[in-house]
C-alpha cells in the first residue's frame, strides 16, 4: 500500500510566498519518495488548478524547524520516508534542494489556463513598454521588525542608477503595498504598477497574483529579504538577473534562486544588529516582548549570546 502523508498545515502558516514553499515541499518529498500527499484546501487550487486529495484523519504531527541553514534541516537529512506523518514546517530550504526537480516544479506551479490567459492580455499593454522588464519589490505594510527589515528606497535608486544603463530599451514595474510612496520614489522611471496591469483575476484578495506574475516576467530583478518575491523569481524564465537586499553590503547582491537561502535568517539579516541604516524598524515599544520571543524561537538552533541583539530601534 502506499505511504501517505499530510501537510494539514498548508495555507495558514503566513502569506502567499510561505505556501509556495510548503507546497513545493509537499509535492516533491510525495515524488521522491513515491508517497501520498493530502493537502487542505487552498489559494493554490484555484491559481494552479491543483487537484490533492484532501486531509482525511489527523496523523501524528513532524514539525520541520521554523529556520536553519544549508546543512542542518531535519527532513532532508533523513534517509527514510516520513509516511503516516502530518508534516508542520515553512521548508524554506536553500533551494539546491529542490533544484533537482526544477522542470517538475516549474509544471507544478504553472497558472491555471483560463487565469494565465487572463495574465497574459493584461500584461501585453505593460511589456510594451520595452524590451527588458526590470522588477522591484517595495515591501513596507507588515515589514519594519527582525529579519523582515524595509529595504531602503535609496538602495533601490542606487541599484536602478548602475544597472539601467547596461539593459536593452528597459521599463520598470514595481509592485509593493505603499503605491504612494514608491509612485513619488520612483516616478523618474514612470513605473508600472497594479493599478496599470488591468485584469480581473476573480476576487480582490487574489490581487497579489497580479503582482507576483508580473515579477516573474522580468529579466532583471531587485527584492527585498521576502520569499513572495523570491518565488517569483524561482519561476521566471531562465537567465533572469535577480539581487537581493543585504544589510552586511549595504546595498542589493547577486543570488541564483535556485542556489540559494529563500529567506536569509541569519543574524546577518536581523535589522536590530544594524542600528546605524535608518529607517529598517518600525516595531512600537510595546510590540517588543512578543517579537523578541518570536526571534529567540527562529534561531533556536543558534547560541542566542552570538546574536548580541540590541533590542532596540535604530535611529
Amino acid at each position: 500500500m502506499q505511504g501517505t502523508f499530510s501537510v494539514s498545515r498548508l495555507g495558514t502558516m503566513g502569506r502567499f510566498g510561505n505556501m509556495v514553499f510548503q507546497y513545493m515541499f509537499a509535492k516533491t518529498y510525495a515524488r521522491r519518495f513515491g508517497l501520498r500527499v493530502e493537502c487542505p484546501a487552498w489559494v493554490g487550487n484555484y491559481l494552479f488548478a491543483a487537484s490533492d486529495p484532501p486531509v482525511e484523519r489527523q496523523l501524528p504531527i513532524f514539525r520541520e524547524k521554523d529556520s536553519h541553514g544549508r546543512h542542518d534541516a531535519l527532513i532532508p537529512n533523513r534517509n527514510e520516508p516520513l509516511a503516516g506523518h502530518d508534516i508542520h514546517g515553512y521548508f524554506q530550504y536553500h533551494t539546491s534542494y529542490y533544484a533537482p526537480d526544477r522542470d517538475y516544479l516549474r509544471d507544478v506551479f504553472r497558472l491555471a489556463p483560463r487565469l494565465d490567459s487572463r495574465l497574459a492580455r493584461g500584461w501585453e499593454p505593460i511589456a510594451a513598454r520595452g524590451k527588458t522588464a526590470v522588477g522591484i519589490h517595495v515591501r513596507r505594510g507588515d515589514y519594519g521588525h527582525s529579519i523582515f527589515y524595509r529595504t531602503p528606497i535609496d538602495w533601490y535608486l542606487r541599484w536602478l542608477e548602475a544597472v539601467w544603463p547596461t539593459l536593452d530599451e528597459p521599463f520598470l514595474y514595481v509592485a509593493s503595498d505603499d503605491v504612494p510612496l514608491v509612485a513619488k520614489a520612483f516616478s523618474d522611471y514612470q513605473p508600472a504598477m497594479l493599478d496599470d496591469f488591468r485584469v480581473n483575476v476573480g476576487h480582490t484578495k487574489l490581487d497579489f497574483i497580479r503582482d507576483w506574475y508580473a515579477l516573474s516576467r522580468c529579466q532583471c530583478l531587485a527584492m527585498p529579504n521576502s520569499t513572495f518575491s523570491f518565488s517569483a523569481a524561482m519561476f521566471a524564465e531562465p537567465g533572469i538577473r535577480c539581487f537581493r537586499s543585504s544589510l552586511v553590503d549595504r546595498g542589493f547582491i547577486s543570488i541564483e534562486p535556485w542556489d540559494a537561502q529563500p529567506l536569509v535568517n541569519g543574524p546577518e539579516a536581523l535589522a536590530e544588529n544594524f542600528p546605524d541604516i535608518p529607517d529598517l524598524l518600525t516595531v512600537q515599544p510595546g510590540k517588543k516582548r512578543r517579537l523578541r520571543t518570536m526571534v529567540r524561537r527562529l534561531f533556536a538552533h543558534q547560541p542566542l549570546r552570538r546574536l548580541q541583539v540590541p533590542w532596540r530601534k535604530a535611529a
